[in-house]
């Protein structure tokens, strides 16, 4: 049992020393105590003797120890309280109770509040006393080993579950972004979806409207003794297929985009406008509030759509406070990275003007906010509203190659953001005459599956000095262009039409008349119809329904590209005569055009 004990305190005490503070009010028992711990410790015993838990305290507060043995009958403290208020400083201190008397209950008692071991002074030996002290010291290293254990354990659960709810944060955000994400393209699909057919029944209709706004100018022209009653009939008919032509172009817009004027457009002018416009028509109990920096960089666009898109999206904020509120109109710059142009469908990383348009009115529905776009829906009053305002205000925006970021609240207000790419490049606009430029009797080739088209157009260009060819089919054209080569100066050519469509027709009519201007017509005027007409080969697009003096200026300026591409070519061939060479190539030119007669091109 000796050895044991030897053996398990030696494991205990690994510094080769044991510090024993002996906390004893009675000398005899305290000199006991020491002598049989000297006797089995020898040199490797330190023992400090108090006689007062005071005193203890104040030791303990110089000097560090590795057991305390207590007498639980000091003269200034009494049974467990001594233990309480050791182990309430010095909660990792183990504690040996000693005492005088023989009580289980109090034994069990005294572990219960901390104490590592109970010794009746009356039964210790030198084997008893080590082998205790050995095990409260191991017991106590145990019970710091578990403690730290548990509070590294608690640690690490606490930064994995920190961790855990970071991810699911993440997790909640990125499904979040995905419904959104989801939620914008099943609206596009089913914008998509009405666009198309929107296309094909402005193609439909504009052709419709097309003969009779050629008919409605012509006529005047070709009657001069019409009267006064006659001629107002006829304005009328004409403002009618104006009228509808705007309906046509404004449904289609809210889809696809609308080809119109685009130029250089600074916002802070454009803004300065609509503020002034809104100041003087809406009511004095809404307070309009612009703030628009001054180092915006511009937007290439049409400033008419751009002005209708403000002037919309102002009126319904105006409808929305019908006790009045607060408009507020902003415009900044702002860079969207590749992770923030994901947000959205139709964005792409780059710099944007964002236009905010936010009023403080009564706010939308989740529901009501997701179909704000579809055209025809509309939360007013019948008769008040034709819920296309903000679908064209979508589909004008997304032809500028931008995109709209909406957000609504009920009792809250509105907030519409426009994002417009920023513009950094000039770009040339071809000047237009304002008056109807006649023909030098030059050979217009006419293609277009509708008669009405075909014979409107046809009387116009006669009327204004030009010789008509007309072809009601592609393979029809290509036949007349392998019978007159080198009769055809320009060549107007419908994309829409059945087994050839425009862009075949154009395609095979380019073998015999590559140099030949061609411009394209359709009821689908749309921007990216456009533009896939100039990468086809077409010198300009012309969308239906068009006016008479539409028609003439776009032949008036293919008629001046064609004749400076001549006078360059003039030029470069003889540079050293440049003056006569453009004699020359004008007289070429004028003789050329002379020699075409009516009976030569409907022999």
């Amino acid at each position: 049992m000796v050895r044991n004990s030897n053996i398990t305190l030696d494991r205990a005490v690994a510094s080769g020393t044991i510090r024993i503070l002996l906390v004893e009010d009675n000398l005899a028992e305290g000199r006991f105590m020491r002598e049989i711990l000297q006797e089995k410790l020898a040199r490797r015993l330190i023992l400090r003797h108090v006689q007062r838990l005071a005193e203890a305290f104040g030791t303990l507060a110089d000097q560090t120890f590795d057991v305390v043995l207590l007498d639980l009958t000091l003269p200034d403290s009494q049974g467990l309280a001594s233990v309480d208020r050791l182990l309430a400083d010095y909660p990792q201190l183990p504690i040996v109770v000693l005492t005088n008397m023989n009580d289980d209950a109090l034994a069990v008692a005294a572990v219960r509040h901390g104490a590592q071991d109970y010794l009746m002074k009356r039964q210790v030996n030198a084997d008893v006393l080590v082998r205790s002290i050995s095990y409260a010291i191991e017991r106590q290293q145990a019970a710091d080993a578990l403690q730290a254990a548990n509070e590294n354990l608690e640690q690490r659960v606490a930064e994995r579950t920190a961790e855990l709810a970071a991810a699911n944060q993440q997790l909640k955000q990125e499904i979040l972004e995905r419904q959104q994400l989801e939620a914008q393209f099943l609206r596009a699909q089913r914008l998509e979806s009405l666009g198309t057919l929107s296309a094909g029944i402005a193609h439909d209709m504009n052709n419709i409207l097309t003969p009779i706004l050629a008919v409605s100018q012509l006529l005047p022209l070709k009657l001069p003794q019409l009267d006064a009653n006659m001629l107002r009939l006829l304005q009328v008919m004409e403002d009618s297929a104006h009228r509808g032509a705007a309906l046509v172009k404004q449904i289609l817009a809210f889809a696809r985009g609308v080809e119109g004027n685009r130029t250089t457009v600074k916002v802070d002018e454009l803004l300065t406008e609509v503020t002034q416009i809104l100041q003087q028509t809406l009511p004095k109990t809404i307070q309009i509030a612009v703030d628009c920096r001054d180092d915006l960089e511009p937007v290439y666009g049409d400033v008419t759509q751009l002005h209708q898109v403000l002037m919309n999206l102002s009126v319904n904020a105006r409808d929305a406070m019908p006790h009045g509120g607060k408009l507020q109109i902003t415009a900044e710059m702002q860079t969207l990275d590749s992770t923030t142009a994901q947000m959205h469908i139709e964005a792409k990383p780059g710099l944007y003007i964002v236009i905010g348009v936010k009023d403080t009115g009564m706010g939308m529905s989740p529901e009501v906010l997701d179909r704000i776009f579809d055209p025809f829906f509309t939360t007013k009053a019948m008769g008040q509203g034709t819920g296309l305002g903000l679908s064209a205000v979508l589909g004008i925006v997304n032809s500028h190659g931008g995109f709209i970021d909406a957000q609504s609240e009920v009792v809250r207000g509105t907030s519409f953001r426009l994002f417009l790419p920023a513009y950094q490049v000039a770009a040339g606009v071809i000047e237009h005459d304002d008056d109807f430029p006649p023909g030098h009797q030059e050979v217009v080739l006419v293609v277009d599956d509708e008669a009405a088209v075909r014979e409107s157009t046809k009387a116009t260009l006669e009327s204004y000095n030009y010789f008509v060819l007309v072809a009601a089919s592609g393979t029809e054209a290509v036949n007349l262009c392998q019978r007159y080569p080198d009769r055809i100066d320009f060549m107007l050519i419908d994309l829409m039409m059945p087994e050839l469509d425009g862009f075949d027709t154009l395609a095979q009519l380019q073998h015999w008349r590559s140099d030949t201007p061609a411009i394209a017509m359709s009821g689908v005027n749309s921007a990216g119809l456009a533009q896939r007409t100039e990468v086809s080969g077409f010198a300009r697009f012309l969308g239906k329904p068009f006016t008479t003096q539409m028609l003439l200026q776009a032949l008036e300026e293919q008629r001046k590209l064609l004749r400076q591409r001549e006078l360059n070519d003039a030029v470069a061939a003889s540079p050293a005569a440049t003056h006569p060479a453009v004699a020359v190539a004008k007289a070429a030119w004028a003789a050329k055009n002379v020699q075409k007669t009516t009976d030569q091109m409907y022999h």
